[in-house]
């Protein structure tokens, strides 16, 4: 996929969902980084992501929302999957679509990986503090664990071009 411009690996999105439901946010830009853990977005998109997500998954779990996390009251391995929802998060460029799928398993995140108890769970979406504008989000590693991305600058190395190229497979 072609990238914003050649100065970042930010990537254009336009829709998310959740299993079918669609979250709008408008356009987005999603940076794919393997140094950071989870997933980040913005102030505005964080509320609107936490109210959807509690309702979907959280049908026999109560779910605590704070303003920069999503907590379930119950260890992750007692959090009982939706086999259908998933979250699509679908990036675009001038030639083409392509859908990143998160599955449901691998938004949640044990306590001990945020210096909590393991008796209870997280969704690994958060807060981002990183963001100076809502229209970023930070995709980490442990959403992206399913994917292989590849950093190509050869259209700007080597043809001049404004933008570089970001390669993903599933």
């Amino acid at each position: 996929l072609k990238t914003v411009d050649f100065t970042t690996w930010n990537v254009n999105s336009h829709t998310s969902k959740f299993g079918n439901e669609e979250m709008h946010f408008g356009r987005r830009q999603i940076e794919m980084d393997p140094m950071l853990p989870f997933m980040y977005v913005s102030s505005n998109d964080f509320i609107t992501i936490a109210e959807k997500l509690s309702v979907i998954i959280s049908i026999n779990t109560e779910v605590r929302i704070h303003i920069e996390l999503m907590q379930f009251k119950r260890p992750c391995r007692d959090i009982i999957p939706i086999t259908d929802k998933a979250l699509t998060i679908t990036l675009f460029d001038d030639w083409s679509d392509y859908d990143i799928v998160i599955e449901q398993a691998d938004l949640l995140i044990p306590g001990s990986n945020v210096g909590e108890s393991d008796d209870v769970c997280f969704i690994a979406i958060f807060r981002s503090w990183r963001t100076k504008s809502d229209d970023i989000w930070y995709l980490g590693n442990s959403i992206m664990k399913r994917h292989y991305i590849i950093y190509d600058m050869s259209p700007y190395d080597e043809r001049g071009q404004n933008y570089i190229q970001v390669g993903i497979v599933s």
